[in-house]
């Protein structure tokens, strides 16, 4: 879909890239860099690898076509660490896809306390800080609780972010949805959340809906919004549910 595309092994793409004083920093999304649910002769390969061969395995063993890879200066990339203590600095929330397979098995805890804390906050997010204390306080070791968040990147099931997300987990007195969202709405069915996801909102009256949402309404301003509805009230509230759920309400 691009007017350049040269596809190649990523082991050519970093000997590029290092010619020109760049390295390989990270991908995106963290948990696409693991080797997890990968069988193990082949997690062997991988984890005795070095860190391009082992990208470029990944590669191979997942089908792999398209990558998010985040680049900087080679100095840089040396000196660059994700080590528990930076976790201080930084927020952290669940995967939205970790969360819908939890809604679609009744949205109980599954047994995973770093999930069951972040499913708490979500969609929003709960500083490193916050997450360590929270894990400790339901049992993990002071020691460990550091390392298994930084485990669940790697894994898929949470992401760090450099700042909080301010997305809202329930609907306020007077909602209001992101700016963004209201503005592509009239013009598409998808629209952008506060997690830079895309959400499809199929039903006319919950686009309308979310148009009315800016923060000067409350419920029964949003439900008169919706006309002479029969269900305006509880489709409003239903609709605000979602709303919440899917990052497109925010603080």
């Amino acid at each position: 879909m691009s007017g350049v595309n040269q596809p190649v092994y990523f082991t050519a793409f970093a000997r590029h890239v290092a010619a020109h004083g760049l390295g390989f920093l990270a991908e995106a999304e963290l948990g696409t860099m693991g080797a997890g649910g990968l069988p193990p002769a082949m997690q062997k390969i991988i984890v005795d690898a070095d860190p391009m061969a082992r990208e470029q395995y990944i590669d191979f063993a997942r089908l792999r076509r398209f990558r998010q890879s985040i680049l900087a200066a080679a100095p840089d990339v040396q000196r660059a660490r994700l080590t528990p203590a930076a976790l201080e600095r930084l927020h952290v929330s669940a995967v939205t896809g970790v969360i819908q397979e939890r809604v679609a098995t009744g949205g109980r805890p599954g047994g995973d306390l770093l999930v069951d804390v972040l499913a708490e906050h979500y969609p929003g997010t709960i500083s490193g800080a916050e997450l360590v204390d929270a894990l400790v306080a339901r049992g993990v070791p002071a020691n460990e609780a550091a390392g298994l968040i930084l485990r669940g990147c790697f894994a898929g099931a949470c992401e760090l972010h450099q700042n909080p997300l301010p997305a809202m987990p329930g609907a306020s007195e007077r909602p209001r949805a992101f700016a963004v969202a209201r503005w592509q709405v009239a013009r598409s069915e998808i629209v952008t959340n506060l997690r830079h996801e895309g959400v499809h909102l199929h039903e006319e009256d919950a686009r309308r809906l979310l148009v009315a949402a800016d923060g000067t309404r409350d419920r029964a301003g949003l439900a008169a919004a919706l006309g002479s509805r029969p269900d305006a009230a509880a489709f409003a509230d239903q609709c605000l549910d979602r709303f919440a759920l899917t990052g497109l309400l925010e603080s």
